[in-house]
């Protein structure tokens, strides 16, 4: 494992004894980092399966899942975090298959009009529970802006999509 690999388990073996501290009830009834989402580079494919055994290690009762933050836009004013058709790479879909074999899920960050490629995935990955943020990511700035119709019926569009698949469940955070 490289750098950020070892730094990702830094901070994961961190929150994991402030969530025991937290389990332990001295600091009251909230339990905070009841569960634990770590980070891992689904791009590695097949060779993800150390990181993810670390991550599990590094918290064993608490860590579930990982988040891939996938954004890919043509808007310039959106700050991608991955290349255009990630989600198709067959390299991920390698990594998320491992993902799914070990029994933990998918949190992926996205830009709304990336839904119809979620929902592709999931079929591709249909064990996989996949955890859709922000509802989509729905956004009005850059090459979305004063497109209010346009911009609702690509959303609903693809809400539709990633709707068909039991696997997919929306994270309401953050709504515009």
């Amino acid at each position: 494992m490289g750098k950020e690999s070892s730094n990702i388990l830094t901070i994961r073996e961190f929150v994991q004894g402030l969530a025991a501290a937290s389990a332990s009830g001295i600091y009251g009834p909230s339990r905070a980092a009841a569960a634990i989402i770590g980070h891992a580079d689904l791009k590695l494919g097949a060779k993800v399966a150390p990181v993810l055994e670390a991550l599990q290690a590094a918290s064993p009762n608490r860590f579930r899942g990982i988040r891939h933050n996938v954004t890919w836009s043509p808007d310039p004013a959106v700050d991608n975090r991955e290349s255009e058709g990630i989600l198709a790479n067959s390299a991920f879909r390698e990594g998320a298959q491992v993902l799914c074999h070990e029994g933990f899920s998918l949190d992926v960050m996205i830009s709304f009009p990336q839904m119809p490629e979620v929902a592709d995935f999931a079929r591709a990955v249909p064990e996989l529970p996949i955890i859709l943020n922000h509802i989509g990511a729905l956004n009005r700035v850059g090459l979305y802006a004063n497109r209010e119709d346009e911009v609702r019926a690509i959303w609903q569009a693809g809400i539709a999509a990633v709707a068909a698949w039991v696997s997919i469940t929306g994270s309401a955070s953050s709504l515009p």
